[in-house]
């Protein structure tokens, strides 16, 4: 091994000065300053959806550091795997996987704490799907070594996609900042995509059943494990990042984040509260489960937005269907939901929050002093309540508790 390495972090921003304890604690290697010596793969990932990003260049001095390379051995596989499913939240869900899990971290895992520097396999898109099926015997050692793309080229395909990571502070006080290079976003995260556009392309069952895994144990988790009501997490759920990077179909999270993390990740995101929780082992399927498992396959049938489905039908009612429909196959659930659907399009605004309010057309119109007719044109699309007087949308809005901006209807783009 070299005693300097060249190294590569992408990132959305300049990082001149370092921590090496600020990395996520469910990373592959827990906690550290994960870099490169691929820049290609450090561009792709410094960019964004929407912005470009930065590579960051370093030097790294090897000498005197206690360096771990899990790329080499012949238990080398067997001892990544092992210090990965330690440190990621895996939700196992059979007994044959829970006593894999053990089996590896007592036989094969190694003590990180002990190293300054970690050298070790990417966990790329797909490779938390393989080991999923590893843990479950669905596949071999041999297999999940063909399918992560190391085979009999071991090294050199590992080293293309190797991840270099610092783990403490003498190493930190090694590694000496080169200079940076702009990532641009139209280049590099488009070519990230394009590759994982065809990727769902060639896989779509594949995936649809991991969107339903994944989505199914993040509600699961939220409701069960973290006391979330159902609803509440839907309605961060559908306003979360991760939720559109799923509506995207991004490999990065469908294979790459287990259904505990998405959870963790969503409230992170939107109440700035960071939970630390590691999942009980559990091998039923719950109701909560289920409800999101059966949004996501609609929402992969469809492609409509889940905050569409989740106005459709909400977090509540969509649990009131499972007494019914959790023992049929998941497309009758889908059925429902686009009857529901087909019959929200035409329903307005008004008329489903009278409904909701429980009230008629002529309590409204008592309540509200605007006439019977006008809410009889307006829920009939004869009048289009858009182009309503604000004072009469406001009457409305008052008597049925609601605001304004939820009596009015989208544009025809929006639907």
């Amino acid at each position: 091994m070299a005693t300097q390495l060249d190294l590569y972090h992408g990132s959305p921003e300049v990082i001149l000065r370092l921590q090496y304890d600020l990395g996520r604690r469910h990373n592959e290697f827990g906690p550290g300053f994960y870099c490169t010596e691929n820049e290609s793969m450090a561009r792709e990932w410094a960019c964004s959806s929407v912005d470009d990003g930065f590579v960051n260049h370093y030097q790294l001095d090897l000498d005197g550091l206690r360096v771990l390379d899990l790329n080499n051995g012949k238990d080398s596989l067997l001892n990544w795997l092992a210090v990965a499913v330690a440190h990621r939240l895996l939700l196992v869900k059979t007994p044959a996987a829970a006593r894999m899990k053990r089996y590896l971290v007592e036989q094969y895992s190694i003590d990180l704490e002990a190293y300054d520097v970690v050298i070790g396999y990417h966990a790329d898109d797909a490779s938390f799907g393989f080991v999923e099926a590893f843990l479950d015997g669905d596949i071999t050692e041999e297999k999940l070594s063909r399918a992560m793309g190391l085979g009999k080229s071991r090294r050199k395909a590992a080293k293309s996609n190797e991840q270099v990571v610092l783990k403490s502070q003498r190493a930190v006080d090694r590694l000496r900042f080169i200079d940076f290079n702009t990532a641009e976003r139209d280049r590099y995260y488009l070519a990230r995509k394009a590759r994982n556009d065809a990727v769902v392309h060639a896989t779509r069952e594949l995936y649809r059943s991991k969107a339903m895994e994944r989505v199914g144990d993040a509600f699961d988790f939220a409701v069960n494990e973290l006391g979330m009501s159902g609803a509440d997490f839907a309605g961060l759920f559908v306003n979360s990042r991760l939720c559109r990077r799923l509506e995207n179909a991004e490999p990065r999270y469908l294979f790459g984040k287990s259904g505990v993390e998405f959870a963790l990740e969503v409230v992170a995101e939107t109440t700035g509260r960071v939970v630390e929780r590691t999942p009980a082992e559990r091998y039923d399927r719950s109701p909560e489960y289920w409800c999101g498992a059966a949004v996501a396959y609609y929402q992969w049938q469809t492609g409509i937005s889940y905050k569409e489905i989740f106005r459709v039908a909400e977090y509540d009612e969509i649990r009131r269907m499972y007494e019914v429909l959790h023992e049929s196959e998941v497309s009758r659930f889908a059925d429902a939901m686009e009857q529901r659907r087909r019959l929200r399009r035409w329903e307005t605004n008004l008329k489903r929050i009278r409904s909701a309010a429980r009230l008629s057309q002529s309590g409204l119109a008592e309540a509200s002093g605007v006439s019977l007719r006008s809410i009889q044109m307006y829920e009939q699309r004869n009048k289009d309540i858009n182009k309503a007087q604000a004072a009469t949308v406001r009457q409305l809005a008052r008597a049925l508790g609601c605001q304004m901006a939820d009596l009015l209807e989208p544009e025809p783009e929006d639907r």
